[in-house]
């Protein structure tokens, strides 16, 4: 339906001019990268806050048996909305940057292999760290810039790899890693 309204370019999706900034200050791609930065190491330190807060600790506890964080005495239900508004919140400000970096926005920026590369850099990477996915989507980027001229080579290489790391490291790769530190430093 909403592919059928004018206001929303239909399935073309709209173009976007980039907003003007006091003091002069251009939006230009450059810019909208720092930005993006600032974000992510602001972001990366709340998400640290809140794991090591005793909401961090109460989500742990409901990832790791749901029942027993209940019957502990957690509010599983609300601890689990209130953390899906947080993911929420940040994953509007992500898609905020894409759309100013691409400027344009429409369908094809919700297409379905926009989502599993998500659940790639995420599992691939390791969903219980918090640097896990950031590894991850580092993997994805040096897997597309190396194989970039071999076509679809590289979501091959991603698809196996993808599926080795469900099989052999359910931690992902960050996983491993911490689990090589620890051998290393025992």
């Amino acid at each position: 339906m909403l592919l059928r309204l004018d206001f929303t370019g239909g399935s073309n999706g709209l173009l976007l001019f980039l907003p003007e900034l006091p003091f002069g200050i251009e939006v230009t791609p450059l810019f909208i990268y720092y930005l993006a930065y600032g974000t992510l190491v602001a972001t990366m330190g709340i998400f640290y806050w809140i794991l090591q807060s005793r909401f961090g600790r109460a989500m742990r506890a409901i990832r790791a048996n749901d029942e027993r964080a209940k019957f502990v005495g957690y509010p599983t239900n609300r601890i689990k909305l209130i953390t899906f508004v947080i993911s929420a919140v940040f994953t509007t400000f992500g898609g905020i940057y894409l759309t100013l970096y691409n400027r344009f926005v429409g369908p094809s920026v919700a297409a379905a292999d926009v989502s599993l590369e998500l659940l790639f850099v995420t599992v691939i990477g390791g969903p219980s760290y918090l640097l896990g996915p950031a590894l991850g989507a580092v993997f994805l980027s040096i897997t597309e810039f190396f194989s970039g001229d071999l076509g679809n080579l590289s979501r091959v290489i991603v698809g196996a790899v993808f599926i080795i790391v469900i099989l052999y490291a359910p931690g992902g790769l960050y996983g491993k890693l911490v689990d090589l530190w620890k051998w290393l430093t025992e």
